[in-house]
């Protein structure tokens, strides 16, 4: 991700709602499987907001990349956070209960997305649930994607194959982001063809506007809970190690 952006979804992702409604997901899913307070790994925890919210639920420690990242976390308070590598964990055999991985394997120096999901199965605990969400659908490229410094979106049969190449056995997978993705569509294509820098899709939206769109999306946490979603801008899975 480019600098800037850290600093972006720093000032954005606490209220915003793409990042409250992604939040009230994974939270929603992660309930059905845990009680306590079991020991999980947030790969990519970016500037560690889900790593704030999830600490009233469970023992939760963070990694990244990004030094840039690492500091926007400890500016939270957030001390259980390393740098590192998704391909190379620096966390031993079987430690966690659960692994957050939140649209992290897109990025292009996940240079094979295969053995981030063979590192997951190693440091997860026989029977311990990762939980993924990502980029869907290349057709959905664009100059976001850039900003971002993604390298590739996801279909559900392409995760899934890779998962199950990985170890795991699919519990749940699910687009999401489905009521706006026409939308999407057609912004994503028109910005394609503008000249200009390429910026994240993250812009300020009036309360009203962020609240509606955030309670589209808890709408769909309940649609996934009943039925996999045919479509969406972004896809969700959790999985059981074997």
């Amino acid at each position: 991700m480019l600098e800037d952006e850290y600093q972006r979804m720093y000032d954005f992702e606490e209220n915003y709602w793409w990042f409250k409604g992604k939040r009230h997901l994974l939270k929603t899913f992660f309930l059905k499987y845990y009680r306590g307070r079991p020991k999980v790994l947030d790969i990519g925890c970016g500037t560690g907001i889900v790593m704030k919210e999830f600490k009233k639920v469970c023992d939760i420690s963070g990694v990244d990349f990004s030094k840039e990242a690492i500091t926007f976390c400890k500016n939270r308070g957030l001390v259980k956070v390393k740098e590192g590598d998704a391909m190379d964990l620096p966390y031993d055999s079987n430690s966690f209960e659960a692994v957050f991985i939140l649209d992290v394997m897109y990025h292009k120096w996940i240079l094979n997305d295969v053995k981030v999901m063979k590192e997951i199965h190693r440091v997860l605990k026989k029977n311990g649930e990762v939980f993924i969400t990502d980029s869907a659908f290349p057709m959905l490229w664009g100059k976001h994607d850039v900003a971002s410094q993604a390298a590739r979106r996801y279909t559900k049969k392409d995760l899934q194959q890779k998962l199950e190449l990985a170890g795991f056995e699919i519990e749940k997978i699910s687009y999401f982001n489905f009521f706006l993705f026409p939308l999407v569509f057609i912004m994503r294509k028109l910005s394609n063809l503008l000249s200009g820098a390429p910026k994240t899709d993250l812009k300020p939206l009036p309360g009203f506007i962020n609240g509606a769109l955030y309670g589209l999306l808890k709408i769909e946490t309940m649609m996934v809970s009943l039925i996999s979603l045919p479509f969406g801008v972004s896809i969700f899975c959790v999985a059981r190690k074997i």
